[in-house]
């Protein structure tokens, strides 16, 4: 596993995973989210995507993790490069609540995210659209990931992938270890 793909909805614990996988084996780390979103929430367009993210990876040739998905708007060109894909599906409950957690502390904290200065707000928590509300996101796009992803599992465009399909936060651990654990 040197070029691994992480997808899934908010909440599945895709960021922690590829930075992890990305620490433990030595590989770079490219956050797609931070390669989207540009400043306070504005988006990049998709040529400015597709570019920053074959730079990325070009300029990693000993691998790297992605997080996010990106497919429609990177064109699936990691996908494309890519050895591992890791779907983690977790169930709703699970990535609605670590969802708001994380949405939670970051507001209170103000944290950084994606290394740019976008930062969570309580709006977050008022608003009802998806858009705005990334716990209301992580509940739509529970169903909608499943919809997407499931019938790619055996479809001809990730043939060439070691397909992992994570279900619980057990099966997660379980997959860090042993990709760590092959790498000493």
């Amino acid at each position: 596993m040197r070029r691994i793909v992480i997808i899934g909805c908010p909440g599945n614990g895709k960021s922690t995973l590829a930075r992890r996988l990305a620490e433990g084996l030595g590989l770079r780390h490219i956050e797609l989210d931070g390669l989207f979103h540009v400043t306070d929430w504005e988006s990049a367009t998709p040529e400015e995507f597709r570019r920053d993210l074959v730079a990325a990876m070009d300029a990693a040739p000993e691998g790297w993790t992605t997080c996010g998905n990106y497919l429609t708007m990177s064109d699936s060109l990691h996908i494309a490069r890519a050895d591992t894909l890791v779907w983690l599906d977790l169930p709703r409950s699970t990535v609605v609540w670590r969802t708001a957690k994380r949405t939670i502390r970051r507001t209170i904290t103000r944290e950084r995210l994606f290394g740019n200065e976008i930062r969570e707000s309580w709006r977050t928590f008022t608003s009802w659209d998806p858009d705005r509300n990334i716990i209301r996101w992580a509940w739509i796009h529970h169903g909608i990931s499943r919809e997407k992803f499931g019938p790619r599992l055996t479809s001809p465009e990730w043939a060439h992938l070691r397909v992992h399909h994570l279900t619980t936060p057990q099966q997660v651990a379980d997959f860090l270890a042993g990709a760590l654990a092959q790498e000493r």
